[in-house]
């Protein structure tokens, strides 16, 4: 987008933004479906953004603008940047040695936390589902056995007799909504269930643009 409002024409606010929306309408169309929550809900926040901006700009030419429009996008950038390192320094602080964790799924920002817990010394005991039928499980163990945590693999049928033996469950998201709720892999409102069940807390890691204000599936991914 940076891009885009360097090399505009112009010569209107309303052009620059009609780009702008036409360009995100084009990589939501042309993305993967797993990533389409994630870009709809990091544009939509991008937009927000830059109507702010607009609304409080004091630029006096459309080369004014341009600049101002690329310092929000380049802040927000930053923000975006700096999310991961935040997250890990805050799951850091509550993460024990020899703590008990279910890990659901295969988020990097997960990845992120368990190896920065590894380089402090901090060794965790780790129950991983298979998570299938995308295997996001089985995939999770490989990128991390090479760390010093005990990770064990268990069948998806096996998260409600382990449930009782962890401290906490710890999975990603591929969109957060506005009344707390997450999309997630399929399994994800299962594990849930159990984690209530037995009173274990349920902590979910994700970046604020993943944050969407319109849910457009219900719990089981069916058009509303």
């Amino acid at each position: 987008m940076i891009h885009l409002i360097q090399n505009s024409k112009g010569p209107t606010i309303q052009g620059l933004m009609n780009e702008i929306r036409s360009s995100g309408d084009f990589l939501i169309n042309n993305i993967g479906k797993q990533q389409e929550l994630v870009l709809k809900s990091a544009l939509n926040i991008y937009l927000h953004y830059i109507s702010k901006g607009l609304r409080y700009s004091k630029a006096d030419n459309f080369k004014d603008l341009q600049e101002q429009l690329i310092q929000i996008s380049e802040e927000l950038l930053a923000i975006i940047q700096q999310a991961p390192e935040n997250i890990k320094k805050s799951c850091l602080q509550f993460i024990r040695n020899r703590i008990k964790i279910l890990i659901y799924g295969n988020s990097p920002l997960i990845q992120l936390v368990l190896k920065a817990a590894d380089r402090q010394g901090t060794i965790l005991q780790l129950f991983i589902p298979e998570c299938r039928p995308n295997n996001d499980g089985i995939d999770m163990l490989k990128q991390i056995s090479s760390l010093g945590h005990d990770s064990q693999q268990i069948f998806d049928s096996a998260i409600g007799s382990v449930m009782e033996n962890i401290d906490f469950v710890l999975t990603g998201a591929d969109a957060v909504v506005e009344n707390g709720g997450i999309i997630n892999k399929i399994g994800s409102y299962t594990v849930a269930i159990a984690a209530k069940a037995h009173g274990r807390p349920f902590y979910v890691l994700a970046e604020s643009f993943k944050f969407a204000r319109h849910l457009e599936y219900d719990i089981n991914q069916q058009p509303l």
